[in-house]
């Protein structure tokens, strides 16, 4: 299924090698015409594709070289095709990336928004929130940006109505990470009765190279560093002398759903001190998007 502005995306499916039990179907595409309303934009887009995908599973469950389906299994934020799947009798699991303690969050506050007609304003005037699968109450200002804008509350609502819909939501987190979080959807009523699969971490441990900044630099400073003498998370007070890799993204533009991008290395002195790559550039590095499974602390 191919979204608009994901040629990145696009290039990195491409580049991955499938194995031979796997057997990938590209849809055709389709053409929504752009509304003033990005929420209504993305679920026009979402049903538009559910004939592409009916159309597929109608010729997998027909194909003579494939056996019968054993389920249906969907993207977090593809939760609309639960209900083509629901068309074939088959069972929807929806694929959650993201951690359970986050699962409950999305969960519990379209709960709220349905129980009490909560809207964003009403949130944004509190600090914090107790959330059933979080053991302490959660900083409102730092609610997911789908939550807080009106213009993308049809989807918020749309998704977090579609995991409530499926057979079971596969996690990717683990028990020992996240108990508190696990045991809520045991006890808590809201939670309760949504079964939960965690099956993490999920991790891609092939070094690649991502952002501005070559990733055989990152690592080679950082091997060349005493022992534990870098942090990985700093406020880059020059001052201190802290050794430090300071990852930096960009922020995407206010009122916008868009993941955060890196800056281009051109830019970065227009948001940094004056002088301040110079003066630092024998205690650290300030890069975008960071080679994680290869810079371990």
């Amino acid at each position: 299924m191919k979204f608009p502005h994901t040629a990145e995306s696009d290039v990195y499916a491409k580049s991955i090698p499938i194995s031979d039990s796997l057997h990938v179907i590209n849809l055709p595409e389709v053409s929504v015409l752009p509304t003033s309303d990005p929420g209504s934009d993305m679920n026009a887009l979402l049903e538009a594709h559910k004939a592409n995908v009916k159309q597929a599973i109608s010729n997998l469950t027909t194909g003579e070289q494939h056996g019968p389906l054993a389920a249906v299994i969907v993207d977090m934020f593809c939760t609309n095709m639960i209900d083509v799947a629901k068309e074939f009798s088959l069972p929807a699991f929806v694929l959650f990336t993201s951690g359970i303690a986050f699962l409950g969050l999305n969960l519990y506050i379209q709960y709220l928004f349905e129980r009490d007609s909560t809207d964003s304003t009403q949130l944004m005037q509190l600090t914090e929130l107790p959330i059933p699968s979080f053991a302490n109450p959660f900083p409102l200002n730092s609610l997911p940006s789908s939550v807080l804008h009106k213009e993308y509350k049809s989807v918020f609502m749309s998704f977090a109505k579609g995991l409530k819909n499926a057979d079971g939501i596969i996690v990717n987190s683990f028990e020992e990470l996240e108990s508190y979080a696990v045991h809520s959807f045991f006890s808590h009523p809201e939670l309760a009765g949504l079964s939960i699969y965690p099956i993490g971490p999920i991790l891609n441990l092939e070094p690649k190279t991502k952002g501005t900044v070559d990733s055989d630099d990152i690592v080679k400073w950082l091997d060349d560093q005493p022992p534990s003498s870098v942090k990985g998370i700093a406020l880059a007070v020059e001052n201190t002398g802290v050794r430090i890799v300071w990852s930096l993204r960009k922020p995407p533009p206010k009122g916008t759903m868009v993941a955060p991008s890196d800056y281009p290395l051109s830019d970065l002195s227009s948001v940094l001190p004056e002088g301040f790559l110079d003066r630092t550039e024998e205690i650290g590095r300030v890069i975008g998007w960071a080679p994680q499974t290869q810079t371990q602390f």
